[in-house]
């Protein structure tokens, strides 16, 4: 290096000329003046980008990542400071580096998902029946299927035709029967000859119905998927309109022992299914059935055509009903299965990349099915048959967050914005996933009070004492002998509304 000064030559890397003195150090800042390479910052943007993308699909991604980071981080910080650069400029490369780090350690944080749901409900844990029983499923599973020698005509016996003639005169019964059920009694005469020609078409299907009365217990082994089988229920309906239709005109005609032989035969299968009965729609079905048996069996015991025996055989059968029938717990574990189980499942099958997002951070799995896991502990306990299920509700978060408050989904659908932030595909699976149970919660407790009042009607036929105490709506069952009915008021507490749960009363055979 030449002295600017003297015009002598010094050696490189020599700050001040050894011939005159004069400092060398603008030169020599010059020449150690470091190089800036575009190319070199657009890899490094461009590998903090992809390892980015990669840190949301693989948390040990983000853990090397913020690792390599720290380590270059230092590294090119220690020859920053080695190299005399500016305290602004360290300043500034460690600034960058902390927000990356904090960006990518939040990135890490919002991806964990919580853990997995311990001891969670199985297929165990609904009802089994025992081995003598199961053959009774598949006797069950024979309603649904299709006669191989006609065309559109079920296993049962009936033509779509006769299905929609049935529930013609069906719902005859049903709309006009509100007020008395003897103001339909003449119009349900005139259609005797399509009922009891109907009725002779459903011989092999009455057959299904006898072996299944035969068993303690009805099987129900409905597998927990998405897309299961339950066919065979149309066809039970239908047949529950039948057995009712027909016990009416049977009534009529003179034969009331034969009409309370048919429809306890029938009503003794709905309470055995509704036992063991594992799909919503199946125990709704059950419920129903057994609703419009017990309104059927009042009819009987108003008919001042039929005997105090025959009362005293009806009321061998329409006891109580039990709470195993009209419980929803067997019927709640299995709608848990299939939402969780199946539904998880059948998204893997129906959408192949699925596989590819269990350990995206848009989707924690195990935080969902924790929401959905208290959401239904949460409706057993609402009914009362939590047994013995904790009321603790699970966390929903990753065990190292904060406690946060419980996760639960509004009457909307929605959920709180911090809960829809951090696992918002799961949040959208939940609003599929959460049914409103409000309309099934009614179904039961009307079930429940129409087996209440007709027990009032049997003990009065029968000579006994009574008690009008009600067990839910009001403090008595109301008489209303004008309307020639007994009620509750139903949910909404106002006699004479569309909620009232009532049975119709012949006063000429039954005085209150």
């Amino acid at each position: 290096m030449n002295c600017p000064k003297c015009g002598n030559e010094n050696p490189e890397q020599t700050h001040i000329c050894s011939w005159c003195g004069q400092v060398l150090v603008k030169e020599a800042s010059a020449t150690n003046k470091p190089k800036i390479r575009v190319r070199n910052l657009i890899l490094f943007a461009l590998i903090a980008f992809v390892l980015t993308i990669l840190c949301a699909l693989s948390i040990l991604v983000s853990y090397l990542t913020v690792l390599l980071i720290i380590i270059y981080g230092i590294n090119r910080t220690v020859k920053i400071i080695k190299s005399e650069q500016s305290k602004g400029k360290v300043y500034t490369a460690t600034a960058l580096l902390a927000i990356l780090d904090i960006f990518l350690v939040c990135t890490i944080l919002w991806r964990l998902d919580a853990q997995p749901i311990p001891d969670d409900y199985t297929v165990d844990d609904l009802r089994l029946v025992g081995v003598e029983s199961s053959e009774s499923y598949e006797i069950l599973l024979s309603l649904a299927a299709k006669d191989k020698n006609t065309l559109n005509v079920s296993v049962i016996g009936l033509s779509q035709n006769d299905v929609d003639m049935i529930d013609d005169i069906y719902n005859i019964f049903v709309k006009e029967a509100d007020n008395t059920d003897y103001a339909v009694i003449e119009r349900i005469k005139a259609k005797s000859e399509i009922i009891s020609e109907i009725w002779e078409k459903t011989t092999k299907s009455r057959e299904v119905i006898n072996k299944l009365s035969r068993f303690e217990e009805i099987a129900d082994l409905t597998q927990p998927d998405m897309f299961t089988d339950i066919s065979f229920l149309r066809n039970f309906r239908n047949l529950a309109q039948l057995y009712i239709l027909n016990t009416w005109l049977e009534c009529e005609q003179g034969a009331p022992r034969n009409a309370i032989r048919e429809i306890t035969e029938f009503d003794s299968v709905a309470r055995k299914l509704s036992v063991n009965a594992r799909a919503l729609l199946t125990k709704m079905v059950s419920h129903w059935c057994l609703k419009m048996n017990i309104r059927t069996a009042n009819f009987i015991l108003n008919n001042p055509r039929v005997s105090q025996e025959n009362v005293k055989f009806l009321a061998e059968h329409f006891v109580p009903l039990s709470n195993d029938q009209v419980s929803l717990r067997n019927t709640f574990v299995y709608e848990y299965l299939v939402v969780t189980k199946g539904l998880r499942h059948e998204l893997m099958q129906e959408f192949p990349f699925m596989h590819f997002m269990q350990n995206v951070p848009f989707l924690k799995w195990n935080s969902t099915l924790r929401v959905c896991r208290n959401y239904w502990d949460e409706q057993l306990g609402i009914i009362g048959e939590s047994n013995g299920v904790s009321n603790r509700q699970f966390s929903v978060w990753p065990e190292i967050y904060p406690d946060l408050s419980p996760v639960v989904m509004d009457s909307n659908g929605e959920f709180l914005w911090y809960y829809k932030s951090y696992n918002p595909v799961g949040t959208k699976l939940l609003s599929i996933m959460l049914p409103s149970l409000h309309r099934v919660f009614e179904e039961k407790i009307t079930l429940e009070v129409q087996d209440d009042l007709f027990r009032i009607i049997l003990n009065k036929r029968l000579g006994k004492q009574v008690n009008l105490k009600a067990q839910m709506y009001s403090d008595e069952y109301i008489i209303d002998r004008d309307r020639k009915i007994i009620f509750s008021p139903g949910p909404d507490g106002q006699a004479h509304t569309e909620d009232d749960i009532k049975l119709s009363i012949n006063q000429e055979v039954i005085e209150f």
